[in-house]
């Protein structure tokens, strides 16, 4: 059976050992193909735990279903529903523990379709990020989820936007942070009020709209497509009250209130983390925060005298060189 094994943000040893893992599948029937993780389905997901990134993919695989195996050094997870081992087992022991998860759930990339023929490693290798599609870009792309008030829903669990209160409601917390990680998913569905009307709170619980984004944002970091590389400027500072996430888009923040060049050279001038501020970016601007810097308009050259035209010409014709005083 050939399936898809996807990693993020293993050091160069655990590579190795995965690479090797996956050859000791094939005594179990498996013919697996070993890439970097781009978003998209796979019959398991393997991640360092001590990552920041290898965490959030974590649990972004598991909201999506997707088995995960985490390399951590106590041999602990971080969450339930993800397994875990100690990072510095052998190829053995990490084969060991990939068969066991692949039996447990199956494989949900697995042998296509009888009669469908199956895509090149390449193909699959080089399928880009996310798209248009996925509920944070669609957020930052339309411009009438950016204004009034939106109903979102998304597997059963609804929230409503408050765009010109920068609020975030919701009946529960529950509803709230789970909605708030599938903002890297496709398949939402949006309610826009007719008219500008006003829509009631979903619930009591309620949060900041810009934190709501960033941290979201953060969290599915790994499946955004990459933001317009052109310079941007901020409308308003960001409301991110007393999330973590906070500075990190506090640096983004202040990073835009430069102007210049494109954000990625910026950010690499700052030393800030690319896929950190595309995120950040997808965030600001389904916040309604960014936008297009406005070019100084230049005074129009004043017009030469009638005079002076001709008596440029008459040195130019003469072969002199004529100078107003």
């Amino acid at each position: 059976m050939d399936i898809r094994l996807c990693t993020v943000r293993l050091d160069a040893r655990a590579q190795q050992r995965t690479n090797l893992a996956a050859g000791l599948l094939a005594a179990h029937g498996y013919r697996a193909e070993v890439v970097a993780w781009d978003g998209a389905g796979c019959a398991l997901l393997l991640v360092a735990l001590d990552s920041e990134q290898g965490r959030r993919s974590a649990e972004l695989a598991r909201v999506r279903g997707i088995p995960v195996l985490a390399l951590s050094p106590d041999g602990r997870g971080t969450c339930d529903g993800i397994v875990a081992i100690e990072s510095e087992g052998t190829a053995a022991t990490l084969a060991a523990a990939m068969y066991r998860l692949l039996a447990r759930h199956g494989t949900n990339d697995s042998t296509p379709p009888a009669g469908r023929p199956s895509r090149p490693a390449d193909e699959r290798r080089a399928k880009p990020r996310g798209g248009s599609d996925l509920a944070l870009v669609r957020l930052a792309r339309d411009s009438r989820l950016r204004r009034g008030d939106v109903e979102a829903t998304m597997r059963g669990r609804t929230i409503r936007i408050h765009a010109d209160s920068g609020r975030v409601t919701a009946q529960s917390l529950s509803d709230l942070l789970s909605v708030r990680d599938l903002l890297g998913v496709a398949g939402w569905a949006f309610g826009v009020q007719a008219g500008g009307r006003n829509l009631p709170p979903a619930g009591e619980v309620s949060a900041s709209l810009d934190a709501f984004y960033v941290v979201g944002a953060l969290r599915v970091q790994a499946v955004l497509p990459a933001f317009p590389d052109r310079p941007v400027e901020l409308r308003d500072w960001p409301d991110l009250g007393t999330a973590p996430e906070a500075v990190v888009a506090l640096q983004v923040a202040r990073l835009l209130s430069r102007r210049g060049a494109g954000w990625r050279a910026s950010a690499q001038a700052a030393g800030l983390d690319a896929g950190e501020v595309n995120a950040c970016l997808w965030a600001f601007a389904a916040a309604h925060l960014l936008a297009l810097p406005q070019a100084v308009a230049q005074p129009p050259p004043a017009p030469r005298r009638f005079g002076e035209r001709v008596m440029s010409g008459l040195a130019r014709r003469f072969g002199l060189t004529w100078r107003q005083v």
